[in-house]
């Protein structure tokens, strides 16, 4: 009944009628961006799996539009995404300043809540990059869904950085941070801030916030 409404005079008929049309449809091939995000899940998921942290430390710079895909590929495969963040969060105490402070640029886009504590520690890091770059992941929310942590004990150290660190980055880093987290006590810091600081780029990070 059904072949012969669409003019064919048997089930059969219409089956190979069906199956060819499918036969010369084209494939669709992956674009360049989702073949390099799969690339890189797979080679994380391997290096995590190995268990050390500097395999995950050595990588080219990914572009932000291939991390984005990596990121929900990753959220779709939780047990892929714990092995990979518990690699991570291991290289966070790493001899190696460099494997912290890409481990930690790792979580930066793909950690969650869990690795809050780990990256507070961080901050008190003695290499100011591995500092910075420990606030930078736990503030920034144009990578994730929601900062990692808000609350008094990371405001204080947070403060700490922005008022008494040698580095300059890292005090452009913690200006950043109390900037987007706000609240009272990060209105009073940036204060101090504006009377005292001498870098132009923190003062400007300050007037932009």
């Amino acid at each position: 009944m059904i072949a012969r409404e669409h003019g064919f005079t048997s089930w059969p008929t219409l089956k190979l009628k069906v199956e060819a049309r499918r036969a010369r449809r084209p494939v669709k091939t992956p674009s360049p961006l989702r073949l390099r995000a799969d690339a890189l899940v797979a080679s994380l998921i391997v290096d995590a799996a190995a268990g050390d942290p500097k395999l995950l430390a050595d990588r080219t710079g990914v572009c932000r539009g291939v991390i984005e895909v990596v990121r929900d590929m990753l959220e779709a495969r939780r047990a892929d995404r714990s092995l990979v963040l518990a690699t991570c969060l291991k290289g966070l105490a790493h001899d190696n300043p460099g494997v912290r402070f890409e481990c930690a640029h790792a979580l930066d886009s793909f950690g969650d809540a869990s690795c809050r504590g780990p990256l507070v520690k961080l901050i008190d890091d003695p290499m100011p990059r591995v500092r910075w770059m420990a606030m930078h992941a736990l503030s920034c929310d144009g990578c994730k869904d929601q900062p990692f942590g808000n609350d008094d004990e990371l405001r204080s150290k947070i403060t700490a950085r922005v008022l008494t660190d040698t580095s300059v980055q890292v005090r452009r880093h913690a200006v950043l941070a109390l900037g987007i987290w706000g609240g009272a006590s990060a209105v009073a810091t940036l204060e101090v801030i504006m009377a005292h600081e001498t870098d132009i780029a923190v003062l400007r990070r300050y007037l932009r916030g």
